[in-house]
């Protein structure tokens, strides 16, 4: 929280020094002080509007101007607690090592150093996701149809995604139109580092210089010097990729997610296109893997040891043994995985480990428990024991 003081101090110490070197014209004052003034209110009516039709946060929730280069507005408090630990543990057991393009043509993603945290998606169609979309749609005034599914992130020590920009004026990596907007939503307060930075703009694209320099000496080495927001759990930070013209790319918005040096980042990313987003897909049936934990050993299709016998682990390896982004139909028939006893914690883990999951620490404020065999995610405070998602491979706190 001291972060978010820092901004409210900044703004502050701002409108004071306005106030007392302003016109004594009321008129005048009031129309030089008010955007200072706006910063330290709760948000427009409507703002609280968009936060009141929803179940969403008890907190205080208001809007702030962060840059005018990129366009980027942070809403205080969109989320809510319980809307977080729903995303957290919904995406927790089905978190990856994150890919980027390799191949456009061929619709190919590979892993690579360049982006090291980890990942997963939820499909629009799950109704928290839907109902948090639809007030993110509000905000941004662009329709659901437009949305991607929402991307759920995972940043431990050391892990990052180097600078990029989100969207490209290529239709074959973006068939649906570019990507007119990015709104991240944090799922936890990050201590140290872990930031969203612009490292192509200096202190003069904040929309209030002061604000950026009470602000940058709270910042990691990877953001300081550059437009730039710590994640603060529930708030949602929106940038917009095109300037207002609407046609042209804005430079500035290209970005980097800075390494955490304390604790872990997770985040959510949803873009918005300028086209309705593989309208054909929105509300498609889920496939059945999408609901087994990878380090349960499992097939879920019936006909797998007969396709395994004829060979199909190899030929068909990505539906069958899975890939760098999804886990297989077969995985038990192909050998990629141990059947474990009952509450086997350590061969649980092992599973995960060798298809590049995630596994338990404690940084992350989650807790695997098993129930009649299965294991299912909570928060820890819910667990009532320690635990959490940490990178598979990694050592753990």
């Amino acid at each position: 929280m001291v972060y978010k003081a820092a901004l409210l101090v900044a703004a502050a110490a701002a409108a004071v020094a306005a106030l007392t070197t302003l016109s004594r014209d009321t008129t005048v004052m009031t129309a030089a002080v008010a955007p200072l003034v706006q910063l330290l209110k709760p948000a427009s009516n409507a703002a609280n509007s968009l936060a009141n039709s929803t179940t969403a946060p008890q907190r205080q929730r208001w809007v702030q101007q962060i840059s005018w280069e990129p366009r980027s507005y942070l809403f205080h408090g969109f989320l809510s607690d319980e809307e977080v630990a729903q995303i957290k543990t919904a995406a927790a057991p089905f978190m990856k090592r994150s890919t980027v393009v390799g191949d456009a043509k061929q619709h190919i993603n590979v892993v690579d150093e360049y982006r090291t945290s980890y990942g997963m998606f939820i499909r629009r169609n799950n109704p928290l996701i839907t109902g948090i979309m639809k007030r993110v749609a509000e905000w941004a005034k662009l329709p659901v149809s437009h949305f991607e599914d929402m991307q759920v992130l995972r940043y431990g020590a050391g892990q990052q995604y180097r600078p990029h920009q989100d969207s490209i004026l290529d239709e074959v990596q973006q068939p649906h139109g570019p990507r007119l907007a990015t709104v991240l939503l944090y799922l936890n307060d990050v201590p140290e580092g872990g930031e969203t930075a612009f490292p192509d703009t200096d202190a003069s694209k904040w929309a209030s210089p002061e604000v950026g320099a009470q602000v940058d000496p709270t910042l990691s080495e990877c953001a300081k010097g550059f437009v730039a927001y710590r994640p603060q759990k529930g708030d949602a930070f929106m940038f917009w990729s095109f300037k207002p013209d609407g046609v042209s790319m804005d430079p500035f918005a290209q970005h980097t997610g800075c390494p955490p040096t304390k604790g872990v980042k997770w985040a959510a990313p949803m873009w918005i296109h300028s086209r309705p987003f593989r309208p054909d897909t929105a509300n498609a049936p889920h496939d059945p893997v999408e609901a087994v934990d990878p380090g349960v050993c499992e097939d879920v299709n019936p006909q797998c040891e007969q396709w395994a016998a004829s060979g199909a682990c190899e030929t068909n390896k990505a539906y069958m043994a899975g890939n760098v982004e999804h886990h297989g139909h077969c995985r038990k028939a192909c050998g990629v995985c141990s059947v474990c006893e009952t509450d086997d914690r350590t061969c649980y883990e092992e599973n995960r480990r060798k298809q590049g999951y995630l596994v338990c620490t404690e940084d992350d404020e989650l807790a695997v428990e098993f129930e009649e065999g299965r294991p299912v995610v909570r928060e820890k405070q819910a667990a009532g024991r320690q635990g959490g998602c940490a990178a598979a491979g990694a050592a753990c706190a």
